[in-house]
């Protein structure tokens, strides 16, 4: 269960003001109130969008809430138009196992506020057009009961280039 908690600061003087627009600060922030809340995101990196060349994705996870997550699973699913090269991680220690296009990374536990980055390469097959669309998504659970599962899911979609050609 997330809440919103904000705070209100309101200033006068005894002194009039041409304009009261200023007087008044309002912060809002999102906090997590006890147990866990995974989140997942994921991005494009490096590389190019071009049939036959190789991108980099990084996911960026966290454990937004006040209890460690345990048995902590993220499950990449790739296009099948790609072909998994090689992943990284940071900050943690995952098992990394591969089924086909699924790739799984996981992690025994995930204390409070801990996060990290995963980092992936994937090769796009040569046979694929320009124009098409890469869809592919990144998810991640725990055995705990997530407070707010909204943000346990990332898809990123990619559109084909065509290759410059150098005349």
């Amino acid at each position: 269960v997330e809440r919103d908690l904000s705070n209100r600061l309101e200033g006068s003087g005894s002194e009039a003001e041409s304009s009261y627009a200023n007087n008044v600060f309002t912060d809002t922030q999102t906090v997590a109130v006890n147990g866990v809340d995974l989140q997942i995101g994921k991005q494009w990196v490096a590389g190019d969008r071009v049939a036959g060349r190789e991108l980099t994705y990084r996911l960026s996870y966290l454990n937004r809430g006040t209890d460690t997550a345990t048995n902590v699973v993220i499950t990449e699913t790739l296009p099948l138009s790609t072909n998994f090269g090689s992943s990284t991680s940071f900050n943690h220690a995952w098992q990394q196992s591969n089924s086909g296009n699924v790739i799984h990374w996981t992690l025994d536990s995930l204390g409070p506020l801990e996060s990290g980055i995963i980092e992936l390469s994937v090769l796009i097959s040569e046979t694929v057009p320009p124009g098409t669309i890469l869809t592919n998504t990144v998810d991640i659970g725990t055995s705990n009961v997530d407070m707010t599962p909204r943000n346990n899911r990332a898809t990123l979609s990619l559109v084909v280039a065509h290759e410059d050609v150098d005349l």
